[in-house]
Order: structure tokens, then C-alpha cells, then sequence
């Protein structure tokens, strides 16, 4: 398992580019490509959204140590990130580089102790990371600090 703490965000998906398989973290036998960028795209985006205060705001999640994936923070607060409800991917090979783009929308619960909370969230992609994160709760469009 990796983590953002110990590897830079480059080193990251240039380790996911030689062998994507060896980091998976999935039950099936051999998920393609996509299903490998969409599982670290989604983990990175919930370290992201546990990561911006106004995000946590809106959700009624306060401080605490969210951790590497923004799982239960000490109060038990917690922001989650649904499975992909739709998804754009598209790839091509330029000098024996692979570029892609991917475009993931995928729902968002907050639990804290006083409310829960949901709505959508949209991330764009490329093979450096993610490049453009927002969500939508109840009409409410906000741009996620990368």
C-alpha cells in the first residue's frame, strides 16, 4: 500500500505506470487500466477532500487526524467516496509514453456527529495526477484545493 506521506505525487504514477497490477488493491483476479487509474484517482480524491476545510465545513466534518485516506478522524467524522458512477477514459502512446485522461464522477457522504451529509463529487485526471476536483452538495458547486 502507498501512501502520499512517503512518495511524491510523480513518483506515485510513474511507479503506477510500469506496473499498476503490483499496486492494486482489488479482490478480482486482473482489473484493466482503467479500473486501476479510477481506484488511485478516487483515493487520491478523498485524501483531498478530507484534506480542505471548506469541504470539511460543508460536511459537518471538524479536524482531527483524518489519515492517509481521510478514514475516521478522532471525533469518528468521516467523509467517504462512492464506487465511480461515470467515467471517461481515454489514452494514447506518444514516443513509447503512455498520456491519459480520465474524467470520474462519483457521490460523497459525510457523517459527523450532528448530520449526514451527501452530494457528487467530479475530478479530471492525467497521468501526473489529478488537475481539476469539485463537488456539488445540494446546489452548492466548490472547487477542491489540489
Amino acid at each position: 500500500m502507498w501512501s502520499h506521506r512517503q512518495k511524491n505525487k510523480n513518483q506515485l504514477f510513474a511507479d503506477m505506470m510500469v506496473n499498476p497490477f503490483a499496486m492494486a488493491d482489488d479482490t478480482s483476479d486482473n482489473p484493466s487500466e482503467e479500473e486501476t487509474i479510477t481506484r488511485f484517482m478516487l483515493a487520491d480524491a478523498r485524501y483531498y477532500l478530507n484534506a480542505d476545510p471548506i469541504v470539511r465545513s460543508i460536511f459537518g466534518v471538524n479536524g482531527g487526524d483524518f489519515g492517509v485516506y481521510g478514514g475516521n478522524n478522532i471525533n469518528g467524522n468521516t467523509i467517504t467516496v462512492g464506487e465511480a458512477y461515470s467515467r471517461s477514459y481515454s489514452s494514447t502512446t506518444v514516443n513509447g509514453k503512455t498520456l491519459y485522461r480520465v474524467q470520474i464522477t462519483f457521490p460523497i457522504n459525510g457523517i459527523s456527529s450532528r448530520d449526514t451529509e451527501s452530494g457528487w463529487g467530479t475530478l479530471v485526471g492525467t497521468q501526473d495526477g489529478i488537475t481539476a476536483l469539485e463537488i456539488d452538495v445540494a446546489g452548492c458547486v466548490v472547487n477542491v484545493r489540489l
